[in-house]
């Protein structure tokens, strides 16, 4: 399991940094990642909490170190279920400063939120096979498209939200 010891060092060239999963949960990596997390200066922060209850076995140590996370995020993606354990809306993670909330809805697409703004996107009609790296997907092709539009940097991403 990765500790803070195997950590990377925060080059210049690292603008963004990701967090999400199981990995916010099991110890002692979980712990090292809320640590780089708070490391990561003017980096953008993206997290997806993908919660899992049956996986969490300090629920108290487990929320306190979440919602620091969050205060540092930048992007965040929920669903409906992770909101609801959180306690949380889209209005609060904005009022808190995240700067683009994205609440996926699975076959009903994804409602993102930017500032005042709200947004609703459909979801594209698919056959399923397997649900497993939907998610993961999802928000590599957040990133990806972010990055297209010059737009995957802390900085970028702000000064985007308060134009008018």
């Amino acid at each position: 399991m990765i500790t803070s010891d195997d950590l990377p060092a925060m080059t210049d060239h690292i603008n963004a940094l990701f967090f999400g999963g199981i990995s916010l949960v099991a110890e002692p990596g979980a712990d090292a990642y809320a640590q780089l997390c708070g490391q990561a200066d003017d980096r953008l922060i993206m997290i997806d909490p993908n919660i899992r209850p049956a996986f969490i076995t300090d629920e108290q140590r487990y929320r306190r170190r979440l919602n620091t996370m969050l205060t540092r995020a930048d992007i965040v993606k929920m669903s409906d279920e992770d909101m609801e354990w959180l306690g949380t809306s889209p209005e609060a993670l904005s009022a808190q400063g995240t700067a683009l909330i994205l609440i996926t809805r699975g076959a009903e697409g994804v409602d993102a939120y930017f500032g005042s703004e709200g947004l609703s996107v459909p979801a594209r009609t698919v056959p399923v096979v397997d649900t497993v790296g939907a998610g993961d997907t999802f928000n590599a092709g957040v990133l990806a498209g972010l990055s297209r539009a010059g737009l995957l940097s802390r900085n970028a991403l702000r000064q985007a939200n308060s134009l008018d």
